[in-house]
């Protein structure tokens, strides 16, 4: 039998595995499940993908307020639309993976077209 691991050793080890496997930064195609934009002006949104309307793929997302500012309003100038709920898009993302928080994406960009 291994030697056990705390919890906050296993997440450690999660942590140093992901970040020396993933690249910088990918380019991910998703649905905005949910989006809410704190009175920070910080964006959080929940990732989806589905098949035959069943979810098959979630994962939590951020976009920081500076950030926001800047791609809601260069998205909502170029489509029309201000980003929200149950729209399809295109994100450029930085995976992080905090050992309380869980996987997440900080998004840093959002190709409008």
């Amino acid at each position: 039998m291994q030697t056990p691991l705390t919890l906050a050793e296993l997440n450690t080890k999660v942590k140093s595995t992901l970040e020396e496997q993933l690249e910088p930064s990918y380019w991910v195609i998703a649905e905005i499940g949910s989006m809410q934009v704190a009175q920070r002006g910080h964006a959080y949104l929940e990732l989806v993908e589905k098949q035959d309307e069943q979810i098959t793929a979630k994962l939590r997302a951020n976009i920081w307020a500076y950030t926001y500012r800047v791609v809601s309003g260069w998205f909502q100038s170029v489509t029309g639309s201000p980003l929200q709920a149950g729209l399809k898009v295109l994100v450029h993302g930085v995976v992080t993976y905090h050992e309380v928080y869980g996987l997440s994406l900080n998004i840093k960009d959002i190709d409008p077209n």
